[in-house]
C-alpha cells in the first residue's frame, strides 16, 4: 500500500520511539511543523528531507516515494527519551551506512561491467 510522505515519516519516527518534539529539536524546527509534515499539511524542503533520511537510515528518494518502510533501527538510550546529540549520532552512523551501501553498489556495477 502506497503511503504519503508524511505517513512514512510518522511511521518511521514512531517505529524508532522518537517524539515529534525530539525530531523538531534535532531539525531545529518547531514541533508544530513536524506535526504538519506528518499530516501532509506542509511540504518538506530538500534540507529537511535529507536530515530526516539520515536520521531514519533511508535514502531521501525512498522516504519521498511513498513506499511502505519500517524503522531500520529501534533504539533505547534513555528512559526519558532522546537528546539532540543522540539523534545527531544516529544520523551520522546512518549516513556512514548509506554511503557504504552506495559504494558497494558502485563496485558491484563495475564488476558486472568487467572493469
Amino acid at each position: 500500500m502506497i503511503k504519503t510522505t508524511g505517513e512514512t515519516i510518522k511511521n518511521l519516527r514512531e517505529g524508532m520511539g522518537i517524539t515529534q518534539a525530539a525530531v523538531a529539536t534535532y531539525l531545529k524546527l518547531d514541533q508544530s511543523y513536524i506535526s504538519k509534515i506528518e499530516a501532509d499539511e506542509r511540504t518538506l524542503t530538500a534540507d529537511v528531507l535529507e536530515k530526516l533520511a539520515m536520521l531514519f537510515g533511508y535514502p531521501p528518494e525512498k522516504i519521498a516515494s511513498g513506499e511502505p518502510l519500517s524503522a531500520s533501527l529501534s533504539c533505547a538510550f534513555r528512559k526519558n527519551g532522546f537528546f539532540q546529540s543522540d539523534l545527531e549520532a544516529i544520523a551520522t552512523i546512518n549516513q556512514i551506512a548509506l554511503n557504504s551501501e552506495f559504494m558497494g553498489e558502485l563496485l558491484s556495477r563495475e564488476d558486472e561491467n568487467g572493469k
